[in-house]
């Protein structure tokens, strides 16, 4: 029996680590290169023996690129830089890496309350809330 999609991201263990190097490598694309397809193809050559862990890494940025884009962790990201890009606050990173994605017919995403209570968790336990 196939998995759901929910079931195989959720999965698949994802490090801070995981994400750091993924965005490191993605933000190294020419931005003439920096489309889905270029992103699609990065990432099943980085992680070509585990296509599970590509997907899910994918999903958890996008999950969390697209809380970022829709305001609701705005003391946890400091503006975008000239280059587009944003700093985000390390317990930010902890919960993209560690909190359940949900999907439905349109997109994959994070619970958005229950991903702000794990971000302020985080980081009261880092001593930043």
């Amino acid at each position: 029996m196939t998995l759901s999609i929910e079931k195989r991201i959720n999965s698949v263990v994802v490090t801070v680590e995981d994400l750091l190097a993924t965005i490191k490598e993605i933000h190294g694309l020419p931005p003439e290169d920096c489309d889905w397809e270029s992103r699609t193809f990065l990432m099943a050559s980085l992680f070509s023996e585990e296509p599970d862990k590509a997907m899910a890494i994918d999903s958890r940025l996008i999950a969390m690129s697209e809380m970022i884009d829709a305001g609701h962790l705005p003391g946890w990201t400091l503006p975008k830089e000239s280059d587009g890009s944003v700093i985000i606050a390390e317990s930010v990173w902890k919960a993209t890496a560690e909190q359940p994605l949900k999907c439905d017919a349109q997109k994959i995403y994070f619970d958005k309350d229950s991903f702000l209570e794990r971000v302020l968790e985080l980081a009261e336990v880092e001593g930043h809330a």
